[in-house]
């Protein structure tokens, strides 16, 4: 038998490494966000309901910032990676209440 010929090691350059974008970006194409109407028809429904019950239960009902628990709550969202938002991950959403959140927001 004739002995196996060997592979000539190639050098490569050190090209830089591509990195995907994480989260929504204007160019990112994971997802195209929801219009205001839809984003608003979302929020009621009942998927988002369940899920948003389910982030009060895990936070205690209280405002995870200040600790309040008579003031209205909210479920923030720290990064959209999602269209819907009942099929954000658990890790990405947060209790407020609603001072809290406008002050996020600077709404006031």
């Amino acid at each position: 038998m004739y002995p196996k010929k060997r592979k000539k090691a190639v050098k490569r350059r050190n090209k830089p490494i591509k990195v995907k974008p994480i989260g929504r970006s204007k160019k990112s194409k994971k997802f195209t966000p929801l219009t205001k109407e839809e984003y608003a028809r979302a929020l009621r429904d009942p998927r988002w309901q369940k899920k948003r019950l389910r982030i009060f239960q895990r936070d205690g009902w209280r405002c995870r910032r200040c600790g309040d628990t008579k003031n209205t709550l909210v479920v923030h969202h720290l990064k959209y990676t999602t269209k819907y938002p009942w099929n954000e991950p658990d890790k990405n959403l947060i209790t407020w209440c609603e001072r809290c959140h406008k002050k996020e927001h600077r709404l006031y």
